[in-house]
């Protein structure tokens, strides 16, 4: 079988909001502290692996992330939870972005 690499991202994900948003919140049950930029990278590879939310062709490989739209849209999830204090910035002696840490009612919420 020949395979065709493609170099960037991902395409667009066909996920709406909210399954996106469950998406992330299944996938944050499992951190404590956690890096954004690792955890979008480990939510690709997720996605990839699974074929959640867009159809790849089998023949080709993908080396990127998620597109610019869908880390985007994760960020903004993100920052949805911050807002519901379910996650605070900061955390293993950083207190800034993009170092983020799961609340004790956070991890009650991702647990559910």
């Amino acid at each position: 079988m020949i395979t065709r690499t493609v170099y960037g991202p991902l395409p667009d994900l066909t996920l709406a909001h909210d399954q996106l948003k469950d998406l992330v919140a299944k996938l944050l049950s499992g951190y404590l502290t956690f890096d954004s930029n690792t955890f979008t990278n480990h939510l690709a590879k997720h996605i990839k692996a699974y074929g959640i939310g867009l159809e790849l062709d089998k023949q080709m490989v993908h080396t990127g992330g998620l597109s610019q739209r869908d880390t985007d849209r994760v960020r903004e999830i993100i920052w949805d939870f911050i807002i519901d204090r379910y996650i605070t910035p900061g955390g293993n002696g950083h207190d800034t972005w993009p170092t983020l840490t799961i609340t004790e009612r956070g991890k009650v919420y991702f647990s559910e």
